[in-house]
């Protein structure tokens, strides 16, 4: 037994990913976890029943360091996107 903690998405059709794979997909697969508004993401909650649907295998062949390096670039990306938008709103 490990208390290692894996943190994981809510995909649209009620899967639960583990984030790491997710910031190696596609935009349009990206697509499938974000939503709308917080209310759109608490209907799909609200309709989960029985046990869950787990996918917690990273890619194949992809390592550990790459999906790291792969999550750190969308980071930063959001976060540059952020700042940006924080500067149009001030100028």
């Amino acid at each position: 037994m490990t208390l290692k903690q894996d943190r994981f998405l809510l995909r649209k059709d009620g899967t639960w990913v583990i984030n790491l794979a997710v910031f190696v997909l596609s935009e349009a697969e990206k697509e499938q976890f974000l939503y709308n508004d917080a209310a759109e993401a608490v209907m799909l909650l609200d309709g989960l029943s029985g046990d869950p649907v787990i996918e917690a295998d990273l890619p194949s062949g992809k390592s550990i360091e790459e999906l790291t390096a792969a999550a750190q670039t969308t980071i930063t990306g959001l976060w540059g996107r952020i700042q940006n938008a924080k500067a149009s709103k001030v100028s």
